[in-house]
């Protein structure tokens, strides 16, 4: 079992041996690093022990908080994280499939789990990718890049968004709308509100999600 860092970022399982049966790619927020996504890795490993669990760090540094990283700049507001979205999940999806080769793993044994500013490259990434992965999960994200998913979209995994009731960055006003277009465009999406959450993940949530990959997993 590995729980170690390296400039790829961080990984840890799968708890049940050495092969593992399926891939979980986890996606850290803003200013951070993927050793943020462990803690969720370690619930979600008691529900998949064959899982490896892999947490990249973002491609840049991060000018807000030095020593940690960031997907794209926050810079240049709304058009800039459409276009900072569309540029990064390439090079998430081309870290996956390298992941996807590696481990002798297929899509449908993948699984993509992001958070905030991740969620939303999570999403812009799984919608794009060739085939559709096992479950997709993102946490108090924003679906961005709306008006080219239609013509753009390739893949439709089943989705799971997570957001807090307290939800002080992105409102909790947005998981219905996106909830809507998705389900419009034929993903099979579920949401779930964690009452007294803010801009965070807490345990209740990634309980909520592990029961839904399970129910992927089993068809």
């Amino acid at each position: 079992m590995a729980e170690d860092s390296d400039n790829l970022g961080y990984g840890f399982g799968p708890l049940a041996g050495d092969e593992p049966e399926s891939l979980c790619v986890m996606v850290h927020g803003y200013g951070a690093d993927g050793s943020d996504m462990i803690g969720a890795a370690r619930i979600l490993a008691d529900y998949l022990p064959g899982t490896l669990f892999v947490a990249p760090n973002g491609p840049e540094p991060c000018p807000t908080n030095p020593g940690f990283y960031q997907w794209y700049g926050m810079e240049a507001g709304i058009a800039g994280v459409d276009v900072g979205i569309r540029h990064v999940a390439p090079l998430l999806n081309r870290y996956i499939d390298l992941q996807l080769e590696r481990l002798g793993l297929s899509d449908d044994e993948l699984i993509i789990f992001g958070f905030s500013q991740g969620g939303g490259v999570a999403l812009e990434a799984a919608y794009r990718r060739s085939k559709p992965c096992m479950a997709l999960l993102c946490f108090t994200s924003a679906l961005r890049n709306k008006d080219r998913l239609e013509a753009e979209m390739s893949a439709k995994p089943p989705t799971l968004l997570v957001h807090g009731a307290e939800d002080e960055v992105i409102p909790p006003a947005s998981l219905p709308r996106a909830s809507a277009l998705l389900s419009s465009l034929g993903v099979h999406v579920e949401t779930y509100i964690c009452e007294g959450m803010g801009h965070t993940m807490n345990e209740e949530g990634v309980h909520t999600g592990a029961n839904f990959i399970l129910e992927q997993r089993l068809g």
